[in-house]
């Protein structure tokens, strides 16, 4: 995707970001949702696939075939906005879930890669979350953020900053 494109789609984000406020009821939506009162939280939307077009991710899945994928939260804190997968448990390791992670690992470093400006001056991570640990959190009482900050995932070093751990 162009960088212009991506820009575009970007404001689109802005603005549902920005604005998006948690309805009343909705810790009956989801698990993941009983953190949306989390007061770190400034912003927490259930992403749908029809309304929200600018989190449409390609990706190719195992059986070779090309395929779109949603993620399913955007959770905006004072410091980053996370695009947020949940799955069962025993699901996160399927070949598909990998696949759909790497797109949006790709999808987030792209965004990263543009001007502060035109990402709300944040940076952008992909948090893939088993069930298991959504309700270990849960229990601890730990807050939303946390657990993003925590499970975030973060590209891989490449082999030459590998080297100069040596």
């Amino acid at each position: 995707m162009r960088r212009r494109q991506l820009e575009e789609r970007l404001k689109d984000v802005a603005v549902l970001v920005a604005h998006t406020a948690v309805p009343a009821g909705a810790a009956l939506l989801h698990p993941l949702s009983h953190f949306a009162a989390d007061a770190q939280v400034l912003a927490f939307c259930k992403i749908s696939e029809n309304r929200h077009s600018f989190a449409r991710l390609r990706y190719v899945k195992d059986d070779g075939l090309p395929a779109f994928y949603s993620p399913d939260f955007l959770v905006r804190t004072a410091d980053a906005i996370y695009l947020v997968e949940t799955k069962a448990q025993q699901q996160v390791v399927h070949p598909n879930v990998q696949r759909k992670l790497k797109a949006a690992m790709g999808w987030c470093e792209r965004i990263n890669g543009l001007p502060p400006e035109h990402r709300q001056g944040l940076p952008w991570h992909y948090v893939l979350l088993g069930e298991s640990v959504v309700h270990e959190w849960q229990r601890k009482g730990a807050h939303l953020t946390e657990l993003l900050d925590f499970a975030r995932l973060r590209p891989l070093a490449s082999a030459s900053l590998q080297q100069q751990l040596i």
